[in-house]
This record gives C-alpha cells, structure tokens and sequence, in this order.
C-alpha cells in the first residue's frame, strides 16, 4: 500500500490521499506547474481501476476524483495518463472510461468544479488518442494522435 503525504517546512505532515486499504496503491502523481495542486493516479475506490484525483498541495480542501466513476464489471476502465495546464487551472487525461480499450481524451478544473470535457468528442467512436498528448503553452489547445482504421491522424482541440 502506497499513500500520498505531503511534509511542510515545519516538518507537520498532511495526507494528500485517501487511507488506502488492502492493495491498494498511488501509482503516481505530479505537481502542477504553478504549484498549487498535486493530482495522482491510483486504485482508491476500486483495486486495479486505476481513476486520477487531486488536491491542492496544503490539502486545505478535500480530495477530487477528476474522471467520471469507470465502468463496472469483470472488466474496468482506466486513466492512464495525465497532464495540468501551466497555469494549474485544468487536467488533462487520457482514460478509457466511457468504453472498456477505447481511450480517449478529457479535460477537467483542477479544482474539480463543473463538467468534464470529452476532447475527443467530434472523432468516430472507432478508434483511440494515443498514449502521447501535448498541450500548449497557454493551455488553450491539447495537441494529439488519433489512430483509426487508415492510420493515425494529428489534431488540436481546445
């Protein structure tokens, strides 16, 4: 088992994650660019479905899960990977959460205020966002690799 704390200069530690039982894990996190919040992947609710959350780095406020609840069954979806804008303000994933293997790309508020972004959306359903995504410098567009049937094509969606 594998919690996420975090120490401050007066050396009191704060928890960043759940109490995690069993096998249940932070599998990894990343701090945003400006500091303000630490998001992590992890099995929290569910072992072996692994979902992305957040805090902010003080904890001052309670954890968030940033992806919509993934799909139950013998079968589970997952977040894979995850990126913040530069400015903190929002979260990137690359997740299969609508449809087990079909991955795609969402776009949520670091503070995990209102509605979750398929960036995705206008692309057939047959197909996947690479594992590798871009976002840009003023965190306006998500730079990706969408791979269907004849190849994979680059796109930018804000």
């Amino acid at each position: 088992m594998f919690e996420l704390w975090s120490v401050d200069l007066a050396l009191d530690p704060r928890q960043l994650s759940s109490t995690l039982e069993g096998f249940r894990d932070v599998l990894s996190y990343a701090i945003s660019p400006d500091g303000a919040w630490v998001m992590h992947l992890g099995d929290v609710r569910q072992d072996q479905t692994d979902e992305l959350f957040g805090t902010p780095l003080d904890a001052a406020t309670p954890l968030v899960a940033y992806n919509e609840p993934l799909l139950p069954g013998l079968v589970f979806g997952d977040v894979l990977s995850f990126q913040a804008t530069d400015d903190g303000a929002r979260v990137v994933y690359r997740a299969d959460e609508r449809s087990d293997e079909y991955f795609e790309l969402f776009s949520t508020r670091a503070d995990g205020r209102g509605a979750t972004t398929r960036l995705t959306e206008l692309l057939s359903d047959e197909g996947d966002a690479l594992a590798r995504f871009v976002l840009t410098p003023d965190g306006e567009n998500v730079l990706f690799k969408f791979l269907r049937a004849g190849g994979a094509t680059l796109f930018s969606s804000p």
